[in-house]
């Protein structure tokens, strides 16, 4: 079964066609998926196998473009050093805030926004690996494995996979004594955001059980005499890499964050509500399963996991809202796996 529709502009100028209302553009010998648009505009050729195009170019090169999206883009490291590994030449096409992590991650990196060289060959994925959301079939695979089913390479395990990251090219750790865990109670938009009392609740147990923690970004909640919270608000994308590396673990949303700890190998506390389970999310961890807890919202409150729809809810995104007290002790039992570690 092929999930995607994937065409190539073979032209030496930049193609266009419209979908639903809005202009596409497709740069010169670039690849993209059609997602079931019919017909095929003039000047693009389908393509059955995206690696076996690319091994028909001169040096075995091409580059993968993903513009947004910092948890994707990081998804694309191990991918990228995968197809290395097979002989390919691959570079990235990025947003330009990540193009220095991409270069910290010694991973070659263009600015998506520039246009990208008409002899190269490419691949958009803009899109694609977003099509997990709703019903599409593709809510069954890992984000890490969409990426592959898409290029059309075989299916490596998590094993396989490199994370790897050099702390001599980052910067130093911003937290310098002690202790702690990083928390991330909110992620890049309100389906995928806990309520500010959860987050609130969470610090305030962790504290009584004498756990320094660090909230990455502006603390979602009023002050509290009772409570001790350490603000990460100003950290870097490349001092994240080292905060959470000193960390006994991370407590995170499905978030970018939560691959920076697949780089660093840090154990995760993964809260999970409507954005997937443990597979869609977790399952490409290093540590997996010995090093990650996985908390499904989704189930304390009597759903499958609708990957943003949230329409069975009314749009309440009813998991996240909704048992409180039981996150903040599910919490407090996952950290307390890892901090004596």
């Amino acid at each position: 079964m092929s999930y995607f529709d994937l065409v190539h502009n073979s032209t030496q100028v930049m193609q266009g066609f419209y979908s639903e209302g809005e202009l596409h553009r497709v740069p010169p010998n670039c690849v993209i998926d059609l997602q079931g648009v019919r017909p095929i505009p003039k000047g693009f050729v389908p393509v059955k196998d995206f690696m076996r195009l690319a091994g028909t170019t001169k040096d075995k090169s091409f580059y993968i473009s993903r513009s947004f999206a910092l948890g994707d883009t990081l998804m694309a490291v191990p991918v990228v050093r995968y197809c290395q590994g097979l002989g390919y030449k691959v570079q990235m096409r990025v947003a330009d805030q990540y193009l220095e992590m991409m270069r910290r991650l010694e991973v070659e990196s263009e600015s998506c926004n520039s246009l990208p060289p008409t002899d190269t060959l490419g691949i958009v994925v803009d899109g694609v690996v977003e099509r997990d959301h709703g019903n599409s079939p593709l809510r069954n695979y890992h984000r890490v494995k969409i990426y592959f089913m898409v290029l059309g390479t075989k299916q490596p395990s998590v094993h396989e996979l490199n994370w790897d990251w050099d702390p001599d090219r980052f910067p130093p750790n911003p937290v310098t004594e002690g202790n702690y865990v990083v928390f991330l109670g909110h992620g890049a938009n309100t389906r995928k955001q806990l309520p500010a009392e959860a987050i609130r609740k969470v610090c305030l147990a962790l504290n009584e059980e004498g756990v320094k923690v660090y909230y990455t970004g502006s603390p979602r909640f009023d002050h509290d005499e009772r409570m001790t919270v350490h603000t990460g608000s100003t950290w870097t994308k490349s001092q994240l890499f080292p905060a959470i590396a000193g960390a006994r673990c991370f407590v995170t949303m499905d978030s970018g964050p939560l691959w920076v700890a697949h780089f660093t190998k840090t154990p995760v506390v993964g809260i999970l509500g409507p954005t997937g389970g443990e597979q869609h999310r977790l399952a490409y961890h290093p540590l997996w399963p010995e090093g990650v807890v996985a908390l499904r919202m989704d189930k304390w409150a009597g759903c499958d996991t609708c990957f943003e729809a949230t329409k069975p809810c009314n749009y309440t995104v009813r998991c996240l809202n909704s048992n409180a007290d039981r996150l903040v002790e599910e919490v407090v039992k996952g950290v307390k796996r890892f901090w004596g570690v």
